[in-house]
């Protein structure tokens, strides 16, 4: 019987996904650079972002209805994503232009956002196993975690945020737990 084999999007360093959203606005590559920024910021699956429009960031908060929980979210807006969202907007767009979107205001697909981002992992040799959106979301969880101090409080706090119905699922969902349990051995 084979092994099965686990495909586990892996996050990127937070610092290093902003050094590249920086790169990528000031070459004028706006919508690149926002499928980075959103859910690294946001902490929401696209499913949940995927509709935002650029009125949604003229305000302090974005109250989002989660698709996959049906859970609703009310989400206060990081000054810095604030102003990558008003960098990145186009001269055409509108309040109502969704913020990824083709020329007919219609939002990507999932599928189109991740093969950009995969471009983008090969372009900036991004070290992220699996990158996708969801890596994305698991880079801004991972810097909550770091900031906090690694502590049992960052993870009940990120076990808030991701609306996990459990601290335990918070850990499987950072990829923390093998990690401890391996070393834990290698230092029997």
């Amino acid at each position: 019987m084979e092994t099965p084999v686990i495909k586990t999007s892996t996050p990127m360093d937070f610092d290093e996904m902003k050094r590249i959203v920086e790169i990528l606005l000031t070459q004028g590559r706006g919508k690149e650079a926002m499928m980075l920024a959103l859910p690294s910021f946001l902490l929401v699956r696209y499913s949940d972002y995927s509709r935002l429009r650029y009125k949604d960031f003229e305000g302090e908060r974005i109250i989002l209805g989660e698709q996959k929980t049906k859970k609703v979210r009310n989400i206060k807006i990081n000054q810095e994503l604030r102003d990558i969202v008003k960098r990145a907007m186009p001269e055409e767009a509108t309040p109502e232009t969704f913020l990824l979107s083709n020329a007919n205001n219609s939002p990507y697909s999932i599928q189109y956002v991740n093969q950009e981002l995969r471009k983008l992992k090969n372009e900036f040799t991004i070290n992220s196993e699996h990158f996708s959106t969801h890596s994305l979301l698991k880079t801004g969880c991972l810097r909550i975690f770091d900031k906090q101090g690694r502590s049992e409080a960052a993870l009940i706090l990120l076990s808030k945020i991701r609306n996990h119905s459990s601290v335990g699922l918070t850990i499987g969902y950072l990829g923390i737990g093998q990690k401890n349990i391996d070393n834990a051995f290698d230092n029997l």
